[in-house]
């Protein structure tokens, strides 16, 4: 029976020197995701750089895996087709900070739910959400020293 795999993680390399050539190689974290290993281009006093390389490789292969097959929809979260949809439309649209911009506050809403969730029900709720806030932001705004005298 294969031993189960311990899922991605960071391995220091140690610093090795090659006894042919005289050159060494310095310490390196390296990413580890069963047979697959991948450097992050980070040395052994990196460690934060290597787990944002970590952290980017999680993040590919979940939207790669996400974008593969045909899945049941309770088991599709809403957050991955806003990621999905958010990769293939953001680049070529006119104003790619606003629709990033919109897709957060898609996120913010509906990110913890699953596409078998999403009805007319949910949809109106967040239509709900959306009238408050923007009623919140205008009453923040809202200042006693702008008012003029009647």
């Amino acid at each position: 029976m294969p031993a189960k795999s311990k899922g991605a993680r960071l391995w220091l390399r140690r610093a090795r020197r090659d006894r042919k050539a005289g050159e060494t190689h310095n310490a390196v974290w390296i990413i580890r995701d069963g047979k697959h290993t991948e450097g992050t281009g980070c040395r052994k006093d990196d460690r934060e750089g290597a787990e944002r390389a970590l952290a980017e490789y999680l993040n590919r292969k979940h939207l790669a895996q996400a974008s593969k097959g045909s899945r049941d929809p309770s088991q599709i979260p809403i957050a991955d087709v806003l990621a999905l949809y958010g990769r293939g439309k953001t680049a070529s649209q006119s104003r790619p900070k606003e629709t990033a911009g919109r897709i957060e506050r898609l996120l913010g809403f509906f990110g913890d739910k699953m596409l078998w969730d999403l009805n007319g029900d949910l949809c109106r709720a967040y239509v709900d959400h959306r009238s408050t806030d923007a009623a919140a932001r205008r009453s923040a705004g809202f200042s006693p020293l702008r008012m003029r005298p009647t």
